[in-house]
């Protein structure tokens, strides 16, 4: 005898048409969904797009969905992170969209297998369409928000740009993410993509007066309207909590005066220049434009592209600046120690002839500062591997030092996308966060603003002033409830010169960070056993 059920359901692929419309669907949800990043930064586009990308992977099989949330995510990817191809070109753009496409749509994939599973249910359930409008928001949320810590993190170290929690730097939640980690943020607007999901299939099926094959999976009855409707309403209270919600408090415990040089040099990784030529336009920048009584002077990344502690020039320029402003010059440099090469920041204080602290970035950007497997990909792009002469090393220090009596953390340039990077430094007791960033590579594209509004989550997230400054723009002073109080223009010289608030505590969002990203992928894990396993009884079971 077959069952009946979803377990045993017979396998039917859908029609081609159905098929079409689907994979359009996910491809209109991944282009609205790529609108909530800059530019033009509309928030709403995240849930928005993401309850396309659901409805058009609801209710398939597998592999269907998987094929057809790959599209979605790959035309997401392609438009968002277009700023790709002017540095690297149409190709390395491509893969590396393609790359996060096909990490993230196994999670579509579960997610449309999950909500096919909650639609059977619910057909059957005394009350169906209030377990589908519970259930189903959330079943979008895990599968979304895993897949999201998943392509954090791998292949490659993970590349962490494109999640919901950095589209919402303007958005109303945006403060949640000092209660419940940038990670749940993206949980939170996955959760209402959910609700606009079953919310449009609902207005869908009363707009079709109920035809369809499985209508009560969907609309409610007459006898349980009251059901739904309450269900509604909780969620609304939900939505308006969460809007009202103040940041995460924290203590203040002082100030600090800093002056953040943007001094707008050569720093192109194709730019043509003399040697020390950015060294030359930071140093200029800093005399020109730094305030007097700055207590610390903050660089870019690569604000000097001779190292001070191998180049006699470079140590003598740094000492006479730190010397003249009274105050420690923080410098980002390229540093070769032991025959290997760091990305890093140092610390230089007044009269030392050796940097106080040194930071090694943590995350080289693979195929950008290292290339992994190099020798395999030489074979397939060799004129492209080639153009990257160095391999960086990922740092193992700490990210905190200690600067005119304050704890700052740092992160440099894509560190700052990382969860580990912003959780450590506040662990670590920082009081105040440093982001330096080398945007040149990316000309006037949207890169640096999708960087400056990761920089804003980030300073939410850990209830902390943060210093944004880069080698061209976007440099900001970002307050602790992710405010811009100070910007200056791209591509022209200047300084942030800004009297910033330390912080002491840690946010409950730092502390359940780890925890709320581990609990995602374990229960992803969990329900990918349960799908192989339901594959495999339907499989015995059509077999018997």
């Amino acid at each position: 005898m077959v069952r009946r059920g979803p377990l045993a359901a017979k396998r039917v692929r859908p029609p081609w048409k159905p098929a079409a419309a689907r994979l359009v669907l996910s491809g209109v949800g991944g282009a609205v969904l790529s609108l909530a990043f800059p530019d033009p930064g509309w928030w709403p586009a995240a849930p928005l797009g993401l309850a396309l990308l659901a409805a058009a992977v609801s209710g398939l099989t597998w592999w269907h969905a998987f094929g057809i949330g790959l599209t979605g995510v790959l035309v997401m990817y392609l438009f968002t992170i277009h700023w790709a191809t002017l540095y690297l070109g149409l190709l390395p753009w491509f893969a590396l969209s393609a790359a996060q496409a096909i990490v993230t749509a196994p999670f579509l994939a579960g997610m449309g297998w999950s909500l096919r599973l909650v639609k059977a249910r619910s057909t059957r359930a005394p009350r169906g369409p209030l377990l589908r409008m519970i259930a189903a928001p959330i079943v979008v949320a895990v599968w979304w928000t895993a897949g999201e810590v998943a392509t954090a993190r791998w292949p490659y170290g993970g590349f962490s740009w494109a999640t919901l929690a950095f589209s919402h730097a303007d958005g109303p939640f945006a403060l949640m993410a000092s209660w419940i980690s940038a990670t749940g943020l993206s949980f939170f607007i996955a959760w209402l993509a959910g609700i606009a999901m079953v919310t449009g299939q609902f207005l869908v099926a009363k707009a079709r007066g109920g035809r369809g094959p499985h209508p009560r999976s969907v609309a409610p009855p007459h006898g349980e309207v009251g059901w739904w409707w309450a269900a509604v309403g909780a969620a609304g209270a939900i939505v308006i909590g969460a809007a009202v919600l103040p940041a995460y408090p924290q203590t203040a415990s002082g100030s600090l005066f800093v002056a953040a040089v943007q001094g707008n040099g050569p720093a192109g990784y194709f730019a043509a220049r003399s040697r020390g030529d950015l060294l030359s336009a930071q140093v200029d920048a800093t005399r020109e434009y730094a305030a007097p009584g700055a207590q610390v002077i903050i660089w870019p990344e690569d604000g000097t592209d001779l190292d001070p502690t191998a180049s006699a020039k470079a140590l003598a320029e740094v000492r006479a600046l730190a010397s003249e402003f009274d105050a420690p010059i923080v410098v980002g440099t390229i540093m070769e120690r032991a025959g290997l090469f760091y990305n890093s920041s140092q610390v230089w204080e007044q009269g030392s002839v050796t940097p106080s602290a040194t930071y090694d970035k943590m995350h080289p950007v693979p195929f950008g500062e290292y290339v992994p497997d190099r020798g395999f990909y030489s074979r397939i792009v060799p004129k492209l591997i080639a153009m990257i002469a160095r391999d960086y090393q990922p740092g193992q220090a700490s990210n905190v030092f200690t600067v005119a009596g304050a704890r700052a953390g740092t992160a440099l340039c894509f560190d700052v996308a990382y969860d580990d990077v912003n959780q450590q430094a506040i662990r670590d007791g920082a009081q105040v966060l440093f982001v330096q960033s080398n945007n040149a590579d990316f000309g006037r594209t949207d890169e640096s603003i999708q960087q400056l509004d990761i920089a804003r989550i980030r300073a939410i997230e850990a209830g902390r002033y943060l210093v944004n400054i880069s080698t061209v723009g976007t440099s900001a002073v970002i307050s602790s409830k992710g405010s811009i109080e100070q910007e200056l223009p791209t591509h022209v010289a200047g300084a942030l010169n800004a009297q910033v608030t330390l912080y002491d505590g840690t946010t409950l969002g730092i502390r359940v960070g780890p925890f709320v990203s581990a609990a995602l992928l374990i229960i992803a894990a969990i329900a990918s056993a349960g799908i192989l396993g339901a594959s495999l009884l339907r499989r015995r079971v059509a077999v018997a």
